[in-house]
């Protein structure tokens, strides 16, 4: 759904009733929908292991398929694995995070890669470099030359 539909739900503002402890909303196209049998696992569990500003990691178990959702915002940047792959963040229940998680057990490893402040690093030192052989070639091209 969109997240305006998110957003209704969640107020009550909808007719489909919202109970975040049996429902993920999902924002996202009809065929990217992760495949789920329906339901609350009765034996899933998640634990915290690790929490970090930009690292977060879950030890999770369930019988069946489930979106593990995160109380924490969905936010560009945030890269996931599952048991090492690389794993799809979804944005759940309009603002968290969320992952479609295989039954099992699994560790979900969340993290932050601020793809924008390495690019204005980048983009920083790249000007220093560029400053730093002007400010020498105009030295050069005003040093005296040695004899009057």
């Amino acid at each position: 759904m969109d997240g305006e539909e998110a957003l209704r739900r969640i107020r009550g503002e909808s007719a489909q009733q919202f109970d975040p402890r049996r429902t993920a909303l999902l924002e996202v196209a009809q065929q990217d929908l992760p495949s789920l049998p329906g339901g609350v696992p009765l034996d899933g569990k998640a634990e915290v292991t690790e929490y970090r500003n930009n690292r977060l990691r879950i030890e999770t178990s369930a019988s069946t398929a489930t979106v593990l959702v995160v109380s924490e915002i969905f936010y560009p940047g945030w890269q996931a694995t599952i048991d090492g792959n690389p794993a799809t963040i979804l944005s759940t229940d309009y603002l968290l995070r969320g992952i479609a998680l295989p039954a099992g057990n699994h560790v979900v490893e969340m993290r932050y890669t601020a793809p924008q402040a390495r690019n204005g690093a980048i983009i920083s030192i790249i000007s220093l470099v560029i400053c730093a052989i002007l400010t020498t070639r105009a030295l050069l091209v005003r040093a005296p030359t040695g004899g009057s």
